[in-house]
């Protein structure tokens, strides 16, 4: 995202009127762009916070805020690839209104994905393989919206509440929200660029000035009242400032951006298609460079996605409470933790702290729905909602049998790992190796984008993960289950056998 710049991208659609700043810096228009747009919406987060301060305006006026703010950041970003997001938005409202909530889900699953799709193939039909900043990008943010949206209604109106999860009875919305309320939701600045997705209810809360009162001593007399079809207590609370986490968080960003500015460089992804680098590289040599190449390039998104996070708390957003020494907590809009990241022991838990909102999302909208195939299910919506360039699917289908073969391999051996700190620390080291070689191998077709340069590559690496992860999809079905499994087991059995043996009981004495 902030590589250094040559000319102008003859298909970006944003402003120009800082084209001297670009020249000046060196840095594409594009990326000046985002970061102008970016650093205006810091400062109207704050407007947003204490000078349109729920107790001064109503509601609508906040949600007209967020849209316009929205709106005009995308059109100084994209100019007239705007109306893509409008009518992606404005189609699937029009669904949500006219169908019946038994099946409107589908449907605007059906067409955001359909619509972000054409989208996707025409950038790869006329820019391929380019890295300019484009409409897509807000596409998907809008796609995960609308989607779960209308997930969430469909569970509040048709679903019976014995067959929902607690999650989707805490998500679950009753009424279809007002147009004005919808497009604000739609069009929120804080997240509209790169994300991180805040899930409707959670809008509403902070629209509503609500989202400390669940973490707040009220003072006063406490009567109840409704904002936008959700209960809440109206009462005077003390609102922790965010400030510091907020400027703490752009600083963050600033130093991944010096990251990206100066180590990327050193390991360009362009090197990965070179006949010097296939042929003549040794085995440990690619799997350092595939590791470090891959590593910056993450900077990107690290860089984009804590900037995005101190917009948020700027606003008022991502407010989870305090902690025991009574700090106020931030993290509720944190789409990454690149340090858990970057030394997860596991692929899990590496997922557990990169694009969160996201993983929330399929989670919601593919996995907890999904018949059979979990897994896979939701690595394929993840794959294309992403986009159709090839080397997506090499990673996202590498990584869903990986997944797979990992889960039964922590099943079958990390028991036997657990009886002392020793082991313990020993299995740690283990699994984090593994992963990092993993995590390299498996994510370069991502930057890579191509199909048989990908395969080039892996070839020359002799397909060593895959033939691993087969290997080891098959072994724990030989390995002995550890006796504290064996125990946990017979316990389980025996409380499931007195449950059931009690409801006979109850039958037969009724």
């Amino acid at each position: 995202m902030m590589a250094a710049a040559e000319g102008v991208d003859p298909y970006y659609q944003g402003s120009r009127q800082f084209w001297w700043l670009s020249h000046f810096t060196g840095l594409q228009i594009d990326q000046i762009n985002f970061i102008l747009s970016q650093f205006t919406a810091l400062i109207l987060g704050y407007v947003l916070r204490v000078h349109l301060h729920p107790s001064k305006v109503s509601t609508n006026v906040r949600h007209c805020f967020c849209f316009t703010v929205g709106v005009s950041m995308l059109y100084f970003c994209f100019g007239n690839y705007v109306v893509h997001i409008l009518i992606q938005a404005v189609t699937s409202y029009v669904i949500l209104r006219m169908l019946s909530p038994n099946t409107f889900q589908r449907y605007v699953m059906i067409f955001a994905l359909s619509y972000l799709s054409l989208i996707h193939l025409l950038r790869q039909i006329y820019n391929y393989g380019s890295y300019t900043l484009d409409i897509t990008g807000p596409l998907m943010v809008i796609t995960q919206k609308v989607t779960s949206l209308a997930f969430c209604l469909h569970d509040g109106n048709v679903k019976e509440e014995k067959k929902l999860n607690e999650d989707q009875k805490k998500q679950r919305v009753k009424e279809i929200p007002s147009f004005v309320v919808y497009m604000g939701y739609c069009f929120q600045f804080q997240t509209l660029m790169c994300g991180p997705l805040i899930f409707y209810k959670d809008y509403l809360v902070f629209i509503a000035g609500e989202q400390y009162r669940s973490y707040s001593k009220a003072n006063g007399d406490v009567s109840k009242g409704q904002v936008n079809g959700i209960d809440h207590k109206t009462a005077v609370c003390t609102e922790p400032n965010p400030n510091m986490s907020a400027l703490k968080k752009v600083a963050e960003s600033m130093v991944y951006a010096l990251m990206l500015l100066f180590c990327l460089p050193r390991f360009p992804v362009k090197r990965l298609l070179d006949d010097d680098f296939v042929d003549n590289t040794s085995f440990l040599s690619k799997m350092f460079y595939l590791s470090m190449a891959t590593m910056f390039v993450r900077t990107k998104y690290y860089h984009a996605w804590s900037l995005a996070d101190g917009i948020c708390n700027m606003s008022g957003i991502g407010f989870t409470g305090y902690d025991e020494k009574g700090v106020a907590k931030w993290d509720g809009s944190t789409n990454v933790n690149a340090i858990r990241f970057e030394t997860g022991e596991s692929l899990h838990k590496c997922l557990q702290h990169w694009n969160r909102c996201t993983g929330l999302w399929l989670r919601r909208v593919a996995y907890d729905r999904a018949p059979f195939q979990k897994t896979l299910s939701t690595y394929c919506l993840s794959a294309i909602w992403h986009g159709f360039y090839p080397g997506y699917y090499i990673t996202f289908l590498t990584g869903a049998v990986y997944t797979e073969a990992c889960r039964k391999c922590r099943r079958a051996f990390r028991p036997y790992f657990q009886t002392t700190k020793r082991l313990a620390f020993i299995y740690d080291v283990i699994t984090f190796l593994v992963t990092k070689v993993s995590m390299a191998y498996c994510t370069f077709p991502f930057v890579l984008l191509q199909f048989w340069p990908a395969i080039r590559i892996y070839r020359s690496l002799f397909f060593y993960v895959h033939i691993g992860t087969i290997v080891f999809f098959f072994i724990p079905s030989f390995v002995p289950l550890h006796e504290s499994v064996k125990s946990k087991q017979r316990d389980s059995s025996a409380n499931g056998s007195m449950a059931s043996n009690g409801k006979s009981k109850a039958l037969k004495s009724s």
